[in-house]
């Protein structure tokens, strides 16, 4: 991970854990964080291929509001055997880059209020901190509020 950041421009330290990062809030333990500064790598699939969210680890995904945004009607949330086919990767380590092809992207508004997040770094035991602003930039992320407003029920 760390050379593919570098070739992108981007210089940064890969944290490293030996417990596995699993939650947002293991995420936010490791790198001596808040869990809002999580980024959380979340698939979606439809029949045109995947779309990357890149989430604030606070916050819980309307999938609806992708479906609008991006106008692919009938994406779902990757299977973990899906997420590892399509991409290598293991569900709890996906990283924002560093795929054969950079999947559509699309960035949690509430990330870009923060200096720094931190993301996966390609497996559940790394992470790496980076400013949102850059992150959105080597990814070339749209913007969109991804989380849920309102609890239905």
């Amino acid at each position: 991970m760390k050379k593919t950041l570098e070739s992108k421009g981007v210089k940064t330290t890969i944290f490293r854990t030996d417990d596995g990062i699993h939650t947002a809030e293991q995420a936010a333990a490791a790198a001596g964080t808040t869990v809002e500064r999580i980024v959380k790598s979340l698939l979606l699939i439809d029949e045109d291929g995947l779309v990357l969210l890149l989430v604030s680890g606070a916050n819980m995904v309307d999938i609806q509001k992708i479906r609008d945004f991006t106008g692919r009607k009938k994406l779902r949330m990757a299977s973990a055997k899906e997420v590892k086919k399509l991409t290598g990767f293991a569900v709890g380590g996906v990283p924002p880059i560093g795929f054969d092809n950079q999947p559509p992207t699309i960035i949690d508004k509430d990330l870009l209020q923060y200096d720094i997040v931190y993301a996966d770094g390609g497996n559940p035991f790394t992470l790496f901190p980076i400013s949102p602003d850059t992150l959105r930039d080597i990814t070339n992320a749209k913007v969109c509020e991804l989380k849920v407003i309102e609890q239905k029920g």
